[in-house]
């Protein structure tokens, strides 16, 4: 299935993971400094290219997060990650403008050794703008994705990107295989009773 991700945002999931944490008697604690700090990363703006991306570097978080369906107002999965562009200089990461296409594959592989495609989440230029933000490393783009095929069994992932720029090649790269924390959907279903599983997800957008 190819969809264009619905507005989940990386402050629900923290929200509804928050709510999760609580309820197992898990606290987060504020340092002190730290939200001024984050303000001032988040208000640079990202580095000048010298030329087009050249190099696309994406890190994913084993975690399952979960967050909440705008359209059933209910919670469900989301795998999350950040991704990095840099010109042929190799510096800092750049902003740069372009589609992205995320795919997520299951492990192990199906009866023919072949990884399962389970679902796939296009970014057009304006929506993955929307995503750019500045932290620690530089520019990049924080991602969300809702994941309506998740299933509790599945334990190992990979994931594969492609970037295709206004101007130059198209980029890509694969993850390692991903081994998944299910720690946060359990702790939610046990907080709403609400067992997680394929959802049913409106969305703007279908191929």
């Amino acid at each position: 299935m190819v969809r264009k991700p619905l507005p989940l945002s990386l402050a629900t999931i923290a929200l509804v993971a928050f709510m999760a944490l609580a309820s197992t008697g898990c606290a987060l604690r504020e340092r002190r400094g730290s939200t001024s700090a984050a303000q001032v990363v988040a208000s640079v703006k990202p580095p000048k290219a010298q030329g087009p991306a050249t190099e696309l570097l994406a890190n994913w978080h084993k975690q399952v997060q979960v967050g909440m369906d705008p359209v059933s107002q209910s919670p469900i999965a989301a795998l999350t990650g950040r991704l990095y562009l840099f010109d042929a200089t190799g510096g800092h990461p750049i902003g740069a403008e372009g589609q992205l296409t995320v795919e997520l594959y299951e492990h192990p592989t199906d009866s023919q050794g072949k990884p399962k495609l389970l679902e796939t989440w296009k970014f057009d230029p304006d929506s993955l703008k929307q995503c750019g933000k500045m932290d620690n490393l530089g520019y990049g783009f924080s991602l969300a994705l809702p994941w309506s095929t998740y299933r509790p069994e599945i334990q190992k992932i990979h994931m594969v990107v492609v970037f295709e720029p206004k101007q130059g090649m198209p980029l890509r790269t694969m993850s390692h295989v991903i081994s998944l924390d299910h720690d946060q959907p359990q702790n939610v279903a046990k907080l709403t009773g609400k067992k997680f599983g394929p959802h049913v997800v409106q969305t703007s957008a279908n191929d």
